[in-house]
């Protein structure tokens, strides 16, 4: 509800000097959307039509719905509370009971009914901070170790969903891992917006988007730091061989085959590499991005939606800390309070123009590109078999000729096999992108139609004045995206293929 009506449930004046002192403190507030067809003056009217000490449906339902929002939006809660179930809708003993057995009325879940970033299956960790009421008697038990009791609470959490064989420490020592990194991740995007108290969204081209770029970066930049070390790598052991071919009177052969055996352990390094997870993060990164950027567009809108219960709700993710992410990001500046210009035609060609339209034009000159490279691949890839067919033709002539010793002949055809190992593997990666790229251009396509359809369904909607369809026509859009782009991580975090992302 709107704080100006939340403060008039504080009955006394330094409860409600305590709250603004609060609110000044903090970097940034926001307030649960109400339900379509309840305002701000229906709680008005009702609160004063009720006795003081009492709330009534629409203020209870509220109430409900922000403790919902806690719960659903927490990878860890930690409840100051006295133990004590008073029944209120929305209160600590609600959340709580959320939280450890999924209690909840569907029809009181904010924003998408049944739709919930958190399914009530799942384990959420809460830690339970003993904490007397003002007027009330001390809470049973008494408080003890905070500690221990989180860091249980958090182990317990984290068995059931680490694998079966990883070892109990290594499970906590990677959730303390990820549960820094969406620390990390809130404070940036709290360094990058606007110190604002009033739940407003981003506008355009404001730091969010800014945020959202610095993730596209990221993605990208864990594939050209691989690629350096690759690069530095092959480097070092070119000048290797030249150092020792320039100190030791080996045959000459004996240096090719050196070199060939480097490039080999290169290439298996860098295979090392990818499946260590460099391109997976990469992965998740760009999903991350997506999923804001949709988020981003959804705001400006109007759309009282969050991309990450779209895209939790439909894809079972068993990444825990992509699940933090994505949880923690549609969090962050997520506008919740009165929409902001949602039916405002201006607001709405905006995100048509900022969002519809960049992402058309984007997906066209991605399938411009995606078509060259495919052809230059090929062309490649004909090159490479080229040079394993003359380098056998070499390897065979000198074999055959009488002159040449057994030790070369021996020589040549290590250097054959080798030079031939690295080629197929070479040849195979390149299969392999074309392959990808063959299924990128066929997605791109798929992807440049849904846009460019809904620009033109968005340019017809606002020339009638239909903020409606307008509005619905960009949140069609916001799902089919996520859906491709969920499709996408799925494949290609395995396959380490390129995401869709602009």
């Amino acid at each position: 509800m709107d704080v100006t009506e939340y403060e008039e449930d504080f009955r006394d004046p330094r409860s409600r000097a305590e709250f603004a002192a609060l609110r000044a403190r903090a970097a940034w507030s926001a307030s649960v959307a109400m339900p379509e067809g309840t305002t701000t003056a229906d709680l008005a009217r009702e609160r004063l039509a009720m006795p003081p000490d009492q709330c009534g449906t629409a203020r209870n339902t509220q109430y409900a719905r922000l403790g919902l929002f806690i719960a659903m939006q927490s990878s860890l809660v930690v409840a100051m509370w006295d133990g004590i179930d008073t029944g209120k809708p929305g209160g600590t003993s609600a959340v709580v009971g959320f939280c450890r057995e999924g209690r909840v009325d569907a029809g009181t879940i904010p924003f998408r009914g049944s739709v919930k970033a958190l399914e009530p299956s799942e384990p959420l960790a809460v830690a339970w901070i003993p904490t007397r009421r003002e007027g009330s008697p001390e809470p049973s038990p008494r408080a003890g170790p905070v500690a221990p009791a989180l860091d249980a609470r958090l182990r317990a959490a984290w068995s059931q969903s680490a694998p079966d064989d990883a070892p109990l420490p290594v499970r906590w020592r990677d959730l303390a891992t990820e549960l820094r990194h969406l620390e990390s991740l809130n404070e940036a995007i709290a360094r990058t917006e606007t110190r604002s108290t009033t739940g407003s969204p981003p506008a355009n081209g404001t730091p969010f988007d800014l945020l959202q770029s610095r993730l596209d970066a990221a993605a990208g930049r864990s594939k050209v730091l691989a690629m350096r070390a690759m690069k530095l790598l092959v480097a070092v052991i070119a000048l290797v061989v030249l150092s020792l071919q320039a100190t030791m009177a080996w045959s000459w052969w004996a240096w090719p085959t050196i070199y060939l055996l480097g490039l080999l352990a290169a290439l298996g390094f860098w295979t090392l590499l990818r499946r260590r997870g460099i391109e997976r993060r990469s992965a998740d990164l760009r999903l991350l991005a997506e999923t804001m950027r949709v988020q981003a567009a959804w705001w400006r809108a109007g759309i009282r939606e969050q991309a990450s219960d779209h895209f939790l709700a439909h894809r079972a993710i068993a990444i825990p800390d992509l699940r933090l992410l994505l949880r923690g990001a549609s969090l962050r500046g997520f506008e919740v309070a009165e929409s902001a210009g949602g039916d405002d035609l201006a607001a709405l060609r905006a995100t048509k123009d900022g969002w519809i339209d960049t992402q058309s034009s984007y997906m066209n000159r991605k399938c411009t590109i995606l078509d060259a490279r495919m052809r230059r691949g090929g062309l490649l890839l004909r090159g490479l078999a080229s040079l394993v067919i003359l380098a056998a033709l070499a390897s065979l002539a000198l074999t055959l000729a009488d002159e040449t010793p057994l030790s070369e002949r021996l020589f040549a055809w290590v250097d054959f096999s080798c030079g031939a190992t690295l080629t197929i593997s070479l040849a195979v990666g390149l299969w392999q992108r074309i392959r990808g790229d063959r299924e990128d251009l066929r997605r791109y396509e798929a992807m440049r139609k849904i846009f460019a359809l809904a620009s033109r369904r968005i340019e017809d909607a606002l020339r009638r004045g239909d903020a409606a369809a307008a509005r619905e026509v960009i949140r069609a859009a916001g799902k089919e995206a996520l859906d491709e782009q969920s499709a996408w991580h799925a494949l290609h975090r395995e396959t380490f293929d390129e995401l869709p992302v602009g």
